[in-house]
């Protein structure tokens, strides 16, 4: 990259501070898809000129912008539904937001030391999204992973969104972060090679664009479902109270029953069960019953106790079966469900209120639901934020089910990135999803990932809907992040060689 003035100035690192509060504007609720280009741009350009140590602060102010913004909602789940007092909530968010800002500066650090000034214009347009997407697949799952605001979701709804059909959300973060690295070496410079660099860029998306919209995936299986979602807006202060647990099934079941009874499948969402299911036998057998003599199938979100290991899970499950099937969250959050290195950090549950933080994890690879010969991939909340796991049940599931409750974000933005997320996966895997939550948002999904249906949020809501079940293989189902991993890995070591061979050539050693 050229020299550019003052590259020291506390300008830029106000530059990149800006640029990092601007870059969870490309993600829902607002859906400003731009914002994500012009983010990457000015950041990318305020490390010009910096040394490793200078890089490294740099990319660290970017990603206290960046994740103060895009999840701050963390201080509402600690300080409203966590029960914590506030100057422990704020401590807890902010130490979270800097401990996720270092992946930001590792980036900024790796690109000063090793490959900043070492290589040709074109080089650099791809060596900059090559370098940032191996740093946001890294945060996908070091540590267990926090993949939120991975660049790939703000390709939704713009021309690089169907690419997610061949490399998932890693590879439609790859184009995202290349359009973006282009037109920073555009407007840095104008010469021929990159206008021509462009032309061919943007006609390669825009080509592959038509041609995966006009590509079907996957193909109808049997008959269309009638599905029922049941919103119940169980505040979170009282979810988990015992003395609420039967008014809060006897809503659910009211809400069931209203409207039109004809309808195959019934879901209610993540813990709408409160309680092991063993407990709430009395209240919802009756009801089970009468839904198996009309022949509907119900998914039930509850918790799930194994009496002989003492484990408990939390679970889905089909009530409704002879032999009831039941799906075990296996990607559990961290401080949520479980306590990382638990002998050290038993004090924060005298901080920190977080009913059933004691959970087990699930099979990695468990098998898909079966409805009769329609299969269901299910995930539970937060597992849907990992796409190479959703695809574990795949190609043998025909559609994908994600109970949530996003009680725990409140009124915040948290909900709609996780509608977000939960697009894309639709994507990857050509198939419809259910997205059924205590609070909202309820949706369902076509194998587009377009929203054909969804309900309010806060507020009691039943969400009737018709899903066509679906078969078939993406390349995304069949290879997972292989391809685009690898390819950025190869990228990495050529592009690295390429940096020290000028380097050396330059220094005359």
């Amino acid at each position: 990259m050229i020299a550019l003035p003052n590259p020291q100035s506390r300008w830029r690192d106000v530059i990149a501070l800006a640029a990092g509060m601007l870059y969870p504007l490309a993600f829902a609720p607002l859906a400003w898809r731009p914002a994500l280009l012009l983010s990457l741009v000015l950041f990318w350009w305020s490390l010009d000129g910096l040394s490793p140590r200078r890089a490294l602060w740099r990319g660290y102010v970017f990603g206290l912008g960046l994740f103060a913004v895009g999840v701050g909602w963390i201080y509402e789940s600690l300080r409203y539904f966590g029960e914590a007092i506030a100057a422990i909530a704020l401590l807890g968010t902010m130490g979270f937001v800097a401990v996720a800002a270092l992946y930001c500066a590792l980036f900024a650090w790796l690109w000063a030391r090793f490959f900043a000034g070492r290589l040709s214009p074109m080089m650099t347009t791809l060596a900059l999204p090559t370098l940032w997407v191996l740093i946001e697949w890294f945060r996908g799952w070091f540590l267990g992973g926090f993949p939120w605001l991975v660049g790939g979701y703000a390709s939704l709804d713009t021309p690089i969104a169907p690419f997610a059909a061949l490399g998932g959300v890693y590879f439609n973060g790859y184009l995202m972060a290349l359009v973006a690295s282009t037109l920073l070496a555009l407007s840095l410079r104008a010469r021929a090679r990159l206008v021509v660099w462009v032309v061919v860029l943007f006609a390669v998306i825009g080509g592959g664009h038509g041609a995966l919209r006009a590509v079907d995936f996957s193909v109808p299986h049997g008959e269309p479902l009638r599905v029922r979602m049941v919103q119940g807006n169980i505040e979170q202060g009282i979810k988990f109270d015992p003395g609420n647990l039967v008014p809060s099934l006897q809503r659910y079941i009211a809400l069931s029953e209203q409207g039109d009874p004809d309808f195959d499948l019934l879901i209610w969402p993540e813990t709408a069960v409160p309680a092991f299911y063993e407990q709430v036998e009395p209240v919802i057998g009756e009801y089970r019953d009468a839904l198996k003599a009309r022949g509907v199938d119900w998914l039930l979100g509850g918790f799930s106790y194994n009496w002989e290991s003492r484990q408990v899970f939390n679970a889905v499950r089909l009530v409704t079966d002879d032999a009831p099937a039941e799906y075990r969250k296996h990607h559990l959050v961290p401080f949520g469900e479980y306590l990382p290195m638990r002998g050290l950090l038993d004090a924060l549950s005298a901080i920190i209120a977080v009913p059933m933080s004691d959970i087990s994890p699930g099979p990695a690879s468990p098998e898909p639901i079966d409805l009769g010969g329609v299969k269901i991939a299910m995930s539970i909340c937060y597992e849907d934020a990992f796409g190479e796991e959703v695809i574990r049940q795949l190609p043998a599931a025909n559609l994908l089910v994600n109970v949530s409750n996003d009680a725990w974000f409140g009124d915040s933005w948290a909900p709609a990135q996780h509608q977000e997320i939960a697009r894309l996966r639709t994507i990857e895997t050509a198939r419809p999803q259910i997205r059924a939550t205590n609070t909202g948002i309820s949706a369902v999904m076509d194998h587009h990932g377009d929203i054909v249906d969804h309900g309010p949020s806060f507020v009691e809501a039943v969400i009737d809907a018709t899903v066509q079940p679906r078969r078939g293989e993406t390349p995304y189902v069949r290879f997972g992040n292989v391809p685009i991993v690898s390819w950025l890995l190869v990228s990495l070591v050529a592009l690295l060689l390429l940096a020290r061979r000028r380097d050396v050539a330059y220094t005359g050693r």
